[in-house]
């Protein structure tokens, strides 16, 4: 029987990377009064050859964490 050749794909490299929005520092007083801040920080994480995902959070420091842990 022949050898058969083994063709390997080539290794994709992931990348996972992300990008916050914080839409609180527009803010005025009067419009966090009027609006809250729930929800009011995006996160979105990105990777490679996959849709984005996208969270919000009400802190930027809930965020900040969480995007930390997406982009190692």
């Amino acid at each position: 029987m022949a050898a058969i050749d083994m063709i390997q794909p080539d290794p994709v490299t992931v990348v996972k990377t992300s990008t916050l929005v914080n839409f609180l520092t527009e803010l005025t007083s009067e419009d966090l009064a009027a609006a809250g801040s729930e929800d009011m920080v995006m996160l979105t994480k990105h990777e490679t050859d996959l849709p984005d995902i996208v969270e919000t959070y009400d802190t930027l420091a809930d965020a900040q964490t969480a995007k930390t842990n997406w982009d190692d």
